[in-house]
């Protein structure tokens, strides 16, 4: 069914798949990336100090390190990071000249705090490896610690307090991202803006605009600066996957 409703709107676009370069569709190792966005400011008035905190578990209990994430680009909106980091467990590297954050599933669980001083946002790169799980996924979160060591408590739906969780995939499952509002008595909140790779126009939401763009950048008429899967290269694949996107099936490579 979600290959005849790609079909269709690829029809509707005017599109030839074999103009777009389209050959048989083979399953591929994708390299989920993106980018997040916080609204710090609120902090930068409230009582700290305020500490980040990042973890990544193990999905399996073991320490397969299958998995690994990379943070990078980081920027703190006049704010400031503390390196090196206060504390670090587990399979945890930290670059400081440019500053990026790797953690490696090569134990059960990996965390790295840094003391930390907010400014008007907080900004970052990522890029995932996406490797599946068979029992459960390998997460990541990012958590911001209030004076007295505690998370400032979020809307997380699945019951961390983070305001980024980023889940490598289980067996037939996609990476999936989740940014979350952070609140607390004092008035401290927080607000997460995802933009994914399926995100080709960066308005936060994969819609029909960013399938006319992709098309334009596999067809030539544009510059390809949308590999969606990054795999060097802007063709039919990476329409199908803002395709899947746009109708609500989510997007392996985010």
């Amino acid at each position: 069914m979600r290959t005849c409703a790609n079909f269709l709107l690829l029809t509707m676009l005017g599109v030839s798949l074999n103009a777009a370069g389209r050959g048989a569709l083979l399953p591929r190792a994708y390299s989920p990336h993106g980018s997040v966005t916080i609204d710090t400011a609120p902090l930068a008035s409230a009582t700290g100090p305020f500490t980040l905190d990042m973890q990544f578990i193990e999905g399996d209990g073991g320490a397969s390190g299958n998995n690994s994430i990379t943070l990078s680009n980081l920027s703190f909106g006049g704010g400031s990071i503390v390196t090196p980091a206060a504390s670090t467990t587990g399979g945890v590297t930290v670059s400081t000249s440019p500053l990026s954050v790797t953690l490696v599933d090569s134990s059960f669980f990996q965390d790295v705090q840094f003391s930390f001083t907010p400014g008007s946002s907080l900004s970052f790169q990522f890029t995932v490896t996406g490797n599946a799980d068979p029992v459960a996924p390998d997460t990541f979160t990012l958590a911001i610690l209030d004076s007295s060591g505690n998370e400032i408590p979020t809307d997380n739906p699945n019951g961390f307090n983070s305001l980024v969780e980023i889940d490598q995939p289980t067996t037939g499952a996609w990476t999936q991202i989740i940014g979350s509002n952070a609140s607390s008595g004092d008035g401290v909140t927080a607000t997460t803006s995802l933009v994914t790779a399926c995100d080709v126009e960066g308005n936060s939401k994969a819609g029909i605009t960013d399938v006319r763009a992709i098309v334009n950048e596999a067809l030539g008429g544009s510059s390809p600066a949308n590999d969606v899967n990054n795999d060097g290269i802007v063709n039919v694949v990476d329409i199908e996957l803002v395709i899947n996107a746009a109708l609500g099936q989510g997007c392996p490579a985010t």
